[in-house]
Parts: structure tokens; C-alpha cells; sequence
């Protein structure tokens, strides 16, 4: 068997060792092979704010998806099989008052089978963005307080929940409260007071996660509908990648060629400058 470039005839083996870069442009991305001839696994790319074409169109459909009610979702994408009437409701012990009812209708039978009787259902309420209970754990302070805490915790409304994956829920008003807690001596058990306050969430929306700051100004753009950095059709241009280094239209920006290099003893790879470098000093 030859293997790297050596002879099975004089018995010895020789390894050709050759870096390529670890993709290119267009095409999927191979194990780098070092001298031992082991292919190293590639490690999977890093989340992006910024991608394709489709992945915009979904995000902009589930954010008109979020603003609509049931009725409309029902009537923009209609079932194939089933026709939907709502009903009035009147709420009695035990009822679900989170959800709208209806009927739902067979749209047409087969000659000769009897229609089936109309099925009531019901569709959940959608979730709003609002404060909701949120419950913060005191006994936390117990080593800050140098004791036991009365009470372990306490309830108060928050924002938190029901907004789209790419957004998260902030408060538009608050109040802040002030209460007294109890603490009680690890030393003696005697009692004294302590100061706690809290923000109370009045009111809340939704906002993006990725803020247009955290956009490259350079090479990306920002998409305030989808919350996200999109990159410009003319980054590659502006931007001049290093010695070590090749454009990557995934990133928006320069990436190493060799991420996957294996360096010696006390030292580490750096991804600014795609080189080995010395640990400093408390490094792992």
C-alpha cells in the first residue's frame, strides 16, 4: 500500500505534508490532513446574523404571522379539507378562557356518504408581550447579608416571553419598589432589617436582539424588519484579507485559512491573527 508518497519496496514511509485552505468559495469544505496522515474533523461554523435570500422570506412571514389573528390565518391559508365557522362562547366553570371556538365543516362528500356533522375545536388566544410573574430568589443574598433571609422570594410582574426567536421582551415603563427583608444572624440568630429594591414592569414590547451598533459599518447593513446584519453586495471590495487569511461570503468578512492548525507546547492558535502564538501567562 502506498501511502503519501512512499514505496511499498524499500518498506519506509514518507508523508507529504501539504496545507490547503480550508474552503473555497463555492465549493464544501475537506479535513485538513497533517503528518499523521488523521483527517481532523472540521469544527461547524460559528451562528451568523446575516444569510440567504429564504431565510430573510421566513423571518419576515413568521413576523406577519405573529400580528394576525386566527380568523386571518384561516382565511389567508384556507385548509383544503375543512371550513372553519366561529362561535359565540359563554364561559361556564371549568371552560378555557385562553381559547376561541369553532366549528369546523367538511368541505365536500363522496356520492352516497352522509355529511359529517359539523366538529367543534378551539385555537389558543396568541401570546401578547406583557409583564407576567416573575419570581426572584432571595436566599441569594444570604452570604452578601452574612445570614438567613425572610422571606426566600419574592413575586412581582416582569417582561419576559412572547416575542419572535430573533427579538426579546423590554419593559416601556416600570416603577421601582423599595421593601424591607429580614435577615437573621449565622452568629447569634439576632434580627435586623435590610434594604431590597426591584423594578416593577408596568408595560413591555418587543425589540431586536441584534442591535444596528453591533452591525460592521463597513461591510454589513442593517434589516430592522428581520433584525439581523445583512452583508453589503460590495464587501468583498473593502475589505483587504491577510497573508493567512481569505474571504468568506458566510461570515462577511475575513476568516483564517487554517483554523483547525495544531500548535506546539505553550503555545495557542489565534484567530485574529492566524498564527500560533505563546500562551500568556494564566491561559489555558
Amino acid at each position: 500500500m502506498q501511502t503519501g508518497g512512499g514505496s511499498t519496496n524499500t518498506g519506509t514511509f514518507k508523508f507529504n505534508v501539504e496545507k490547503k485552505p480550508l474552503f473555497k468559495i463555492g465549493t464544501q469544505p475537506k479535513p485538513i490532513k497533517f503528518g499523521g496522515g488523521l483527517p481532523i474533523p472540521q469544527q461547524p461554523a460559528k451562528p451568523v446574523m446575516f444569510g440567504g435570500d429564504r431565510e430573510k422570506e421566513d423571518m419576515e412571514k413568521a413576523r406577519q404571522l405573529s400580528t394576525m389573528s386566527i380568523a386571518q390565518v384561516l382565511q389567508k391559508f384556507p385548509n383544503k379539507d375543512f371550513s372553519f365557522r366561529p362561535q359565540s362562547k359563554s364561559f361556564r366553570k371549568g371552560d378555557n378562557l385562553n381559547a376561541v371556538p369553532f366549528l369546523k365543516i367538511s368541505k365536500g362528500t363522496e356520492a352516497g356518504v352522509v355529511a359529517k356533522a359539523p366538529v367543534p375545536v378551539e385555537f389558543p388566544v396568541p401570546g401578547v408581550c406583557k409583564p407576567v410573574d416573575y419570581c426572584e430568589d432571595l436566599a441569594t443574598l444570604s452570604k452578601i447579608k452574612n445570614g438567613f433571609i425572610w422571606p426566600a422570594s419574592i413575586t412581582y410582574p416582569k417582561c419576559g416571553g412572547c416575542c419572535l426567536p430573533h427579538q426579546e421582551s423590554v419593559a416601556v415603563t416600570k416603577k421601582q419598589r423599595k421593601v424591607h427583608i429580614v435577615v437573621i444572624s449565622f452568629v447569634d440568630s439576632s434580627s435586623t432589617l435590610a434594604e431590597h429594591t426591584y423594578d416593577e414592569h408596568e408595560s413591555c414590547e418587543c425589540v431586536c436582539k441584534v442591535k444596528k451598533e453591533q452591525c460592521n459599518k463597513v461591510t454589513q447593513e442593517y434589516d430592522p424588519n428581520n433584525c439581523r446584519c445583512n452583508c453589503k453586495p460590495d464587501a468583498k471590495e473593502k475589505v483587504k484579507c491577510g497573508p493567512n487569511q481569505q474571504w468568506s461570503d458566510i461570515h462577511c468578512g475575513c476568516v483564517c485559512k487554517f483554523p483547525d492548525t495544531q500548535c506546539g507546547s505553550y503555545r495557542t492558535f489565534d484567530n485574529q491573527t492566524c498564527k500560533c502564538v505563546y500562551k500568556t501567562h494564566g491561559s489555558s
